[in-house]
């Protein structure tokens, strides 16, 4: 990886920002490492995208691996993988015409996980309050 510029960061934030122009989302989610690993950059790139969500009237949260495997009752990658093609089989027929790169699929998976256990924890909030 390049290192760190501020022109990587207005791309990220762009690639974000064209995703929540197109798709208006109601909420961005965005896996992140375990807080003892977050970089001044991480924090930065964080930041960015809570004011781009907060500015297009997204919720915002960050989920870890960890926290993805504990929802799961997972304990590795591969758990994770299965447990999301579990609950949607159709990605199945994704990985059979897509690229051949397992770290593709991996960060997909655990994209379309990531998604569905904030859900989860919405409601649970929701029926909080």
């Amino acid at each position: 990886m390049s290192p760190w510029s501020d022109e990587k960061l207005i791309k990220i934030i762009n690639s974000y920002r064209e995703y929540v122009v197109k798709y208006s989302p109601q909420a961005i989610v965005v896996k992140v490492p375990p807080v003892v690993h977050h970089s001044p950059e991480i924090k930065i790139i964080m930041a960015e995208i809570g004011l781009l969500a907060k500015k297009h009237g997204c919720e915002f949260d960050f989920i870890t691996k960890d926290e993805l495997k504990e929802a799961t009752n997972t304990d590795n990658t591969q758990s994770l993988i299965e447990r999301t093609v579990l609950l949607y089989p159709e990605l199945n027929e994704v990985f059979e015409r897509g690229p051949k790169s397992y770290l593709y699929y991996q960060r997909l998976y655990e994209a379309v996980l990531s998604a569905r256990i904030y859900e989860e924890w919405a409601r649970i909030k929701e029926v909080q309050e």
